[in-house]
């Protein structure tokens, strides 16, 4: 609503927020038998400084995946506003589309 995104299924939301805690729960949660790179597993196994580097890799990984995805997103329907076709006429929208 602050932004006035259209989103009456909240997707966006749902996405971000488990896209953003399966991300982070790879350092947290990973096991010892799943990689040869953190042979004590992550941050709930080992408590250790190879799992906490492991957790800020993760957020690092989020962090530009959020910045990139602002980024094309906004230059996108910056272009698509500023051309106006970033939403319908409500002569249309009335009607039904």
């Amino acid at each position: 609503l602050f932004l006035r995104v259209d989103d009456p299924l909240e997707a966006a939301a749902v996405h971000l927020g488990g896209g953003i805690w399966g991300s982070l729960a790879v350092g947290l949660f990973l096991n010892s038998d799943r990689t040869s790179s953190l042979p004590d597993g992550g941050i709930l196994y080992a408590w250790n400084t190879k799992a906490f580097v492991q957790f800020g890799i993760q957020a690092i990984g989020v962090t530009v995946i959020i910045l990139w995805s602002a980024l094309l997103c906004g230059l996108l329907f910056g272009f698509l506003r500023l051309i106006g076709m970033i939403r319908c006429s409500p002569e249309t929208e009335k009607e039904g589309l």
